[in-house]
């Protein structure tokens, strides 16, 4: 892309230190905190227990004391399982 634009781009890296996020999540009772796999039967199971239950706000911590860095000219592949804060850490 530098080359395209005929000068240099400037370089920035990224580090981060302990850096913690959480969220508030609507759950029917404290035992919906576990994460389940988006299976037909789980969103169905899930579809079920809204109709027939009252929601209850909980705070979930999605991230926990995680420290890293981005450096620039690397690409950072970020894995977990649904919901461990994958998309939350990339904001």
């Amino acid at each position: 892309m530098e080359k395209a634009l005929g000068k240099n781009l400037p370089q920035m890296e990224l580090r981060f230190q302990d850096m913690s996020i959480s969220a508030d999540i609507m759950v029917k009772d404290e035992s919906d905190i576990t994460v389940e796999l988006p299976t037909l039967t789980n969103v169905i199971k899930t579809g079920f227990r809204e109709i027939r239950s009252s929601t209850l706000v909980v705070k979930k911590q999605v991230l926990k004391n995680v420290s890293g860095v981005f450096k620039p000219g690397t690409i950072t592949l970020v894995l977990g399982q649904p919901g461990s804060g994958k998309s939350s850490l990339m904001k």
